[in-house]
């Protein structure tokens, strides 16, 4: 009885075994079907990312090409084909490897058969990108109605895209094949994938201060002028006594200059002979120019221009466009150049172009086409000293508000506005002068604070509407005083002082303390560069005066870590002002202040890398598939 049942026991335990080693085989054999389909889903993804990948790439490369060949021809059929073609070759060279896994090669798939509308493995389809959620575009969202970015085909080839999709349809009819695709065949099904590429268009303005300010900094009234202006009813320039016609209140000034360099050297910087008789074409005025001291800082604002313009040329592609207007308190129409391109060979451009060109000289790059008008198209009426009404030409003086307002329509009229990356670039002393805005018969700026309070008020109102509108205001400060660049304190476990970004961003707003009519003049009404920063800061814009280098011993020299090290040492709170002190006192002024460049940079170099700032965005991007309809 022992022996039966310890028999029947051992046979029990042999059956379980078997048992188990069925199961253990079973799961075993799941375990591997798991991480065999893992290994073919995974193997999918990368093949499908790696679609994408190509997709993306035939897409940009093919809107690169088409912009190329447009600009270079202006022909929209040769740019799709050319386009079309580009994206093949792309394909061409991503698609066969992409057809090939760890394990199999999928010999009949067809590679880079697309077209422009509908190929075997995919198309290449021209269209227009609708950037911004607003009115200008034409798709709505399913659910809430609201207009959204989108893709749309171009209803006719021929018209003009900014914009190409690339569909690709990897394997053609043939389902993708892994090693274990046998099992589970629906698991790696043919896929469809797609990108959108489109160009984000530049739209700058450029504005030139033009007031008569920009032309007196190294002209003070008291010294001498860089212009003298003569009597309207003179015979100007053809009198032969032109000398004696100037303004009464110009002449005592131009009499006191010593006669010539020649008969009294040292005796100053300015001299009778250096000055010619000019009439200012579109101005109907004369003047006495001087020839050889070139004006101050307009002629720092022009080399400013052209290097921002050439800069701004070498990093456009042919769907940016930039405008350029000269202004005081009226946009000059002889200084004005609409949205055009930056290109050597459109006219309009390199004619600013050249009139802006250092070589030529003063007065030449001025006279006629750049030269400050010292009065305006309006006439204006009081009552003179002796009773009697007086009319005269009004002066022309600096309005900013209006300039930018004209800037702002520029923009806003041309038809890639919504889709655009617009900006404005204003070059200015920071002098905004009196507009006019007193009442008919009074005499402008005989009271300085109500047409200052006016002017702020109106730089804030368009500040306003730029940030609506999402144009950035970037303001190029050239002059005698260009603050305010202030070093401001930073706390923490390093210290030193505050970036601008950092400035503009601080709890509190670490600018607060800056007085709106203040500069390095002092606290002239008429100088108001911080309430400008303020407008820039809104804005999002870049603030870039443009100082001198930071010198040491005559030479050029990067000062940053001496201002750092001023920093971390001052004392006070988290944004408080750094004085010149110690080793500093020659970088800033006595409102902490920088005077000078402080990574040791000509004035050239900060333009140039201002606007390489600016232009630092690749105007060609790829967008969201999921807003394209299918």
């Amino acid at each position: 009885m022992t022996e039966l049942t310890t028999r029947s026991v051992g046979t029990a335990k042999a059956g379980e075994a078997g048992t188990v080693l069925i199961l253990l085989a079973l799961v075993l054999a799941a375990v591997i079907a798991l991480i065999a389909l893992g290994i073919d889903l995974s193997i999918v993804r990368a093949q499908r990312a790696k679609h994408e990948r190509t997709a993306e790439q035939a897409a940009l490369a093919a809107l690169e090409t088409y912009m190329e060949v447009l600009a270079e021809a202006g022909d929209e059929e040769d740019a799709l084909t050319r386009a079309l073609a580009r994206a093949e070759d792309l394909a061409e060279l991503n698609l066969e490897t992409h057809f090939t896994s760890n394990l199999r090669v999928d010999k009949d798939a067809e590679v880079a058969d697309l077209d422009l509308l509908d190929g075997i493995n995919g198309a290449v389809i021209p269209g227009r990108w609708f950037h911004k959620e607003s009115d200008d575009s034409p798709c709505r969202h399913s659910s809430t109605g609201a207009y959204i970015p989108c893709f749309r085909p171009l209803a006719d080839p021929r018209e003009h895209a900014n914009a190409m999709r690339v569909i690709l349809n990897p394997a053609g009819s043939t389902a993708l094949r892994v090693l274990f695709s046998g099992l589970l065949p629906k698991a790696h099904s043919p896929y469809v994938v797609s990108a959108i590429a489109t160009l984000v268009p530049r739209r700058a303005v450029f504005l030139l201060d033009l007031s008569r300010s920009i032309i007196r900094d190294s002209h003070p009234q008291d010294v001498s002028e860089y212009a003298f202006f003569l009597e309207r009813q003179t015979r100007a320039c053809g009198a032969a006594d032109w000398w004696d016609a100037l303004h009464p209140d110009e002449q005592p000034i131009f009499d006191a200059l010593p006669e010539s360099r020649a008969l009294s050297p040292g005796a100053g910087s300015h001299f009778k002979s250096d000055y010619t008789c000019q009439e200012i074409l579109g101005t109907n005025e004369y003047y006495a120019v001087d020839t050889v001291v070139p004006p101050e800082p307009l002629n720092g604002i022009l080399d400013g221009v052209r290097t921002a313009l050439l800069e701004f040329e070498a990093r456009s592609v042919n769907a940016d466009r930039v405008g350029i207007m000269g202004f005081d308190d009226e946009i000059l129409p002889m200084r004005r150049v609409g949205l055009t391109a930056a290109s050597a060979s459109n006219p309009s451009f390199q004619n600013f172009l050249n009139v802006v060109d250092p070589t030529l000289g003063a007065p030449q790059r001025v006279l006629n086409y750049l030269f400050p008008r010292f009065y305006g198209s309006r006439e204006i009426t009081y009552q003179g000293s002796d009773g009697r009404m007086v009319t005269e030409p009004s002066p022309a003086m600096s309005d900013i508000s209006m300039a930018l307002s004209a800037a702002r329509e520029m923009l806003k009229q041309d038809d890639e506005f919504y889709n655009a990356d617009n900006f404005v670039v204003l070059f200015s002393d920071g002098l905004a002068n009196c507009p006019l805005r007193n009442p008919p018969g009074e005499w402008p700026c005989d009271s300085t604070e109500p047409y200052l309070t006016q002017a702020i008020d109106d730089l804030d109102e368009v500040a306003a509407h730029y940030k609506s509108d999402g144009i950035a205001l970037h303001v190029f400060l050239i002059g005698a005083g260009v603050g305010p660049h202030t070093l401001l304190r930073k706390m923490g476990v390093d210290g030193g002082c505050m970036t601008d970004d950092e400035a503009r961003t601080s709890p509190g707003g670490a600018l607060s303390f800056v007085d709106p009519t203040g500069g390095s003049f002092g606290n002239s009404v008429w100088y108001y560069p911080n309430r400008l920063y303020h407008s820039v800061a809104v804005t999002g814009g870049l603030w870039s005066p443009q100082v001198d280098c930071c010198r040491v011993d005559g030479e050029c020299t990067r000062v940053v870590s001496r201002l750092q090290t001023a920093c971390r040492n001052a004392s006070g709170e988290h944004g408080s002002v750094v004085v010149g002190s110690g080793d500093i006192t020659s970088f800033a002024d006595g409102s902490g202040r920088l005077i000078c460049d402080a990574q040791g940079r000509t004035k050239a170099e900060q333009v140039q890398d201002s606007i390489r700032e600016i232009m630092s965005q690749n105007p060609f991007i790829l967008v969201n598939n999921e807003l394209a309809p299918q």
